[in-house]
C-alpha cells in the first residue's frame, strides 16, 4: 500500500465536518494527525472522530507535530 497522505486540520467548526467526512471515507490514502482551533473543544471533537493523536489550539504545535516521521 502506498504511503497515506498525513494532514493537519486547522480550524475544527462547521466547514470541517465536511473534510472529516472526506478524510474517512479514504482512511487508505489520509491519516489525520493533528486537529487545532482556538477553541480546545472543538479541537478535541474532531480529533477523537478522525482518531488524531494531538490535539492543540497552536498551529505552531500542529506543524511540529507534522514534521515527525513514524
Amino acid at each position: 500500500m502506498a504511503e497515506r497522505i498525513r494532514i493537519g486540520l486547522i480550524g475544527c467548526g462547521g466547514i470541517s465536518r465536511a473534510h472529516a467526512r472526506g478524510y474517512l471515507q479514504s482512511p487508505d490514502l489520509f491519516e489525520v494527525v493533528a486537529c487545532c482551533d482556538e477553541r480546545r473543544e472543538l479541537a478535541e471533537e474532531r480529533a477523537q472522530q478522525l482518531n488524531a493523536p494531538v490535539v492543540t489550539t497552536d498551529y505552531r504545535e500542529l506543524l511540529g507535530a507534522m514534521m515527525w516521521t513514524p
